[in-house]
């Protein structure tokens, strides 16, 4: 029998096509990791902690419950410093982190200072865009390729950069109006860029979504409307897939002036996420990320006035509380990243990170929505290969408790 013939018929033994329904979620508090950035493919996680004498610290959180802290010594013109606030922004699947660190222990040096973590623990200074007066980097994203995007000060407001590898020198990030304020907030791995830039309009400016292609051509994304004088309300982009799709938010405009959370497809239309009774008077919400299937989460606020995170799928129902597809105590108000396996990072009252999986989907490892004989494989390649993720137990070894863990969730599948 060959490979293929095998792969079907144990496909057919062990694991049957997964039965859609209604999205429900397993809650995973994240241990002492306190403002959680960022989720990764892989289903890493990046954030503050505090460690074992009680100072904050950055930290990975692994899939596999492994916990690896980030070291906190920055070296900034020979001098090297440690840092006690230093901020993530975001995560790729490379291990990547990006941020800022604030000094102010040497005053000749102080300032906020855009750092890169690499995957061995070794920190990078960003540097800033030629000022002699004042030092401000705040990095906002990575993508997969190690491209960095951020805002830093030149002269007056907040500009906009990018910084590719290897040398990650900076490079002005050009908006609409070659004097408007523009921040880039996130990228593809295409290169595709969105944000937020200020337009000149006859009357005032207004904040408006944009996205940059890789040619370099930036785009403005469709608003929701105008006032009664022509002028745009405002509209932010958040995140952007690998399908050019984009999400945000968008001002409604007169009289009340809320903003709701909305997506732009590739043809730069705009879509409202709130749907029927939801796009009542009170309803507001921001969209912060989305995954390559579409799915799109964010944070949602009622006429009760209440912060409530949401995930958003195209199937008419608009956005969905979270607090409504969970078991749980905790009361989720943001949801913050979602990657390509549906997995959900959200904070809840109180400032507890967690992480949502779908139930049933823990055996998928390819990511096609069930559990069969090719994620079987998968997982004994990474068994065999030594692969970390293949460490269902978090223990650091990959023994036979691993193997009979994943024997294990895929007996349950992903019905």
């Amino acid at each position: 029998m060959n490979r293929r013939s095998l792969i079907t018929a144990l496909g057919t033994a062990f694991a049957g096509a997964s039965v859609a329904a209604q999205p429900q979620y397993d809650v995973e508090i994240l241990g002492n990791i306190i403002g959680a950035k960022a989720l990764n493919n892989l289903g890493d996680v990046v954030g503050k902690a505090r460690d074992d004498a009680g100072e904050p610290v950055i930290v990975i959180r692994k899939a596999n419950g492994k916990v690896v802290e980030l070291p906190n010594l920055f070296e900034v013109d020979g001098n090297v410093i440690e840092s006690a606030l230093h901020i993530p922004s975001d995560l790729n699947d490379r291990g990547q982190v990006v941020g800022f660190v604030d000094v102010f222990t040497f005053p000749e040096l102080s300032g906020r200072y855009g750092a890169l973590w690499e995957s061995d623990g070794t920190v990078r200074d960003l540097g800033h865009l030629n000022i002699d007066f004042i030092v401000f980097n705040e990095p906002t994203a990575i993508n997969n390729d190690g491209r960095v995007l951020g805002m830093t000060v030149e002269v007056g407001p907040r500009q906009g950069y990018t910084a590719d590898a290897p040398d990650y020198d900076l490079a002005q990030f050009d908006g609409h109006h070659p004097e408007s304020r523009t921040q880039p907030l996130a990228i593809n791995d295409r290169g595709q860029i969105v944000g937020e830039t200020k337009v000149p309009s006859d009357l005032l400016c207004h904040n408006q979504a944009f996205v940059r292609d890789p040619d370099g051509t930036l785009r403005l994304l469709a608003l929701l409307d105008v006032d009664d004088f022509g002028i745009p309300f405002g509209s932010r982009a958040y995140g952007i897939n690998e399908a050019g799709l984009a999400v945000g938010s968008a001002d409604i405009g007169a009289p009340f002036h809320t903003f709701w959370p909305v997506r732009w497809p590739s043809d730069r239309s705009i879509q409202p996420l709130l749907e029927g009774s939801q796009q009542a008077v009170g309803w507001s919400g921001i969209a912060l990320a989305l995954n390559d299937a579409g799915e799109i989460v964010g944070t949602f606020n009622a006429p009760d006035f209440v912060d409530r995170g949401f995930v958003w799928r195209d199937d008419g129902l608009g956005v969905v509380d979270l607090n409504e597809v969970t078991d749980t105590p905790l009361f989720i108000n943001f949801a913050i990243d979602i990657n390509r396996r549906g997995q959900i990072l959200a904070s809840t009252t109180g400032g507890v990170s967690v992480l949502l999986t779908p139930i049933g989907c823990d055996a998928d490892l390819d990511d096609d929505g069930d559990a069969d004989a090719e994620d079987f494989f998968a997982y004994l390649d990474l068994f065999a290969s030594g692969d970390e993720r293949a460490d269902l137990d978090g223990d650091g070894d990959l023994d036979a408790k691993d193997f009979f863990a994943y024997l294990d969730v895929f007996a349950r599948g992903c019905a």
